[in-house]
């Protein structure tokens, strides 16, 4: 795999380590979650329960733990604490999005996937992401499909890890937004030709939401693998050179260390392509697999769907609600 996840699992693949995903909740029912454990499912959408009636979350929750009946996610053997935010036709409320987050932390989650994104910032997020950080969790969020130079929110807080997206060919795609250092992406995962399930089947798909699941996939291994990683200890941030709670300072650092340099800017890169591999044994990356070539923005249509399952979801400035959003 791109991100080296196939050498990774030959030391852990994510025992003992929770993953709340906050996205359209989760359904069950596919071959590839027989025998997922699934220890929490909640949903905060009024009038609906914690399953998954747009696809969007049950696409993530693969990625990141799919059970190798034909797809193997990232950490099979996570625990998936399903928290629904968003409604059966994408849309919810920042408030939804703060009180998954609150919930992930009265479970003790370690990492929390945000595979959507907004215009506007949410004080009552940032303090609930505050909140969770100070306890030692990490949570990482979607950096934007439209090409933008700004992040969308949260992606766009310093307490979140944001993730860019990546083409086949290893370069930073055109729909991928970048932001301004240091308010710009962390790192960058693949993005194009990903696959999930869909349905009762599977489908490849195109979208910061995928680059990040396979982002808290690595990392997970990586808690796992190195339970030290997790930290309440404020440390020197290297990205915003002031003090953050522990684990978010320490992946920075082990992003640094370990990411695949992919020859572009780091607006649009981060630190680099994550590497699972190097994560969990702390270890430079492996040379770069791809071409010394960067791609161009202007020479990448802004963002194309494979699949008409696989929704983007991006929380809106109006009133603080979250629509579904093709590109």
């Amino acid at each position: 795999l791109v991100i080296g996840a196939d050498k990774a699992q030959a030391i852990t693949k994510g025992s003992g380590v929770r993953v709340a995903v906050l996205d359209t909740g989760l359904n069950l029912s596919h071959n590839e979650f027989v025998g997922l454990n699934v220890s929490y499912q909640e949903s905060f959408v009024a009038g609906e329960g914690p399953e998954d009636n747009l696809g969007h979350g049950t696409a993530i929750a693969s990625i990141v733990a799919a059970q190798a009946y034909l797809l193997l996610g990232v950490a099979p053997q996570v625990n998936i604490l399903n928290l629904k935010v968003m409604d059966r036709t994408g849309v919810g409320q920042y408030s939804w999005v703060a009180t998954g987050i609150e919930r992930a932390i009265d479970l003790s989650a370690h990492i929390v996937n945000l595979s959507l994104g907004g215009e506007s910032d949410s004080a009552l997020v940032e303090a609930s992401l505050q909140a969770f950080s100070n306890i030692g969790g990490l949570a990482v969020a979607a950096g934007g499909n439209s090409g933008l130079t700004v992040l969308d929110y949260p992606a766009r807080s310093r307490y979140t890890i944001a993730v860019g997206g990546t083409t086949p060919n290893g370069t930073v795609a055109g729909w991928s937004h970048e932001g301004t250092w240091p308010d710009s992406v962390d790192c960058v995962a693949p993005g194009e030709m990903v696959w999930f399930v869909n349905g009762s089947g599977y489908t490849l798909g195109t979208g910061s939401s995928f680059s990040c699941a396979l982002a808290s996939g690595a990392f997970a291994l990586l808690f796992a693998a190195q339970p030290s990683a997790l930290s309440i200890t404020p440390k020197l941030d290297p990205k915003y050179g002031v003090l953050l709670p522990g684990t978010i300072a320490n992946i920075r650092n082990l992003l640094y260390n370990t990411s695949i340099n992919l020859l572009d800017t780091r607006e649009r890169q981060g630190y680099g392509l994550i590497r699972a591999d190097s994560l969990v044994l702390s270890q430079p990356p492996p040379p770069n697999p791809f071409p010394e070539v960067v791609t161009p923005r202007a020479s990448v249509s802004p963002f194309v769907w494979i699949s008409a399952a696989a929704v983007g979801l991006v929380l809106l400035a109006n009133k603080g609600k979250t629509k579904s959003k093709r590109g």
